[in-house]
């Protein structure tokens, strides 16, 4: 036996994660390689090219000043992908996440970059119902506010959920392997 797998031997394992006893076993799991993230474009526009079906009035428009960028410019960014068929509570997502070495959530720019680089991305992945999302949350008016985007097969809609009330079976999460995190807390 060589000195690196007594090494790798030595390690202990993890315990898979687990919700309501059952381990967390993704249906949906791939990285799609160099999307190009768009920083330089304004919160609006970026609503407005991702989701052409989402209210002028949405709270996703006015949300915008929650997540602030320092990085300028097309940045092609790797995105992992995560999906498990059933509503999951974010702690075990995140913890999945951890286990796997999958990095950070993806932020809400790389998010909505999804839809405008690959408009049938839900198709492609054999789903006619499918949501996306930004579990980089922010706080706002003492609520945990999210994210997200929904191809429905007939609109593509941005949006700013609740993250407290849960998430839905159709949702898929991203996660980035790549720092540094371009989005600041404010």
């Amino acid at each position: 036996m060589s000195q690196q797998e007594t090494v790798l031997s030595s390690q202990p394992i993890e315990s898979p994660v687990t919700v309501d006893g059952r381990v967390l076993r993704p249906n949906l799991l791939v990285t799609l390689p160099q999307i190009p993230v768009r920083y330089d474009w304004g919160w609006n526009i970026m609503i407005s090219r991702a989701g052409p079906n989402t209210p002028v009035d949405d709270d996703v428009r006015r949300l915008g000043e929650l997540w602030t960028v320092d990085h300028k410019g097309v940045v092609p960014t790797d995105i992992t992908l995560v999906g498990f068929s059933r509503s999951i509570d974010f702690q075990p997502i995140l913890d999945f996440g951890q286990q796997w070495h999958l990095g950070r959530f993806i932020n809400p720019y790389e998010c909505y970059a999804l839809p405008i680089h690959r408009p049938k991305l839900h198709l492609e992945l054999g789903r006619n119902l499918m949501g996306l999302a930004s579990l980089d949350y922010r706080e706002h008016k003492g609520l945990r506010r999210i994210c997200a985007f929904l191809w429905d097969g007939k609109t593509m809609e941005c949006g700013a959920p609740f993250l407290d009330l849960g998430l839905p079976d159709e949702a898929v999460f991203g996660f980035v392997l790549r720092p540094p995190e371009l989005v600041r807390r404010r």
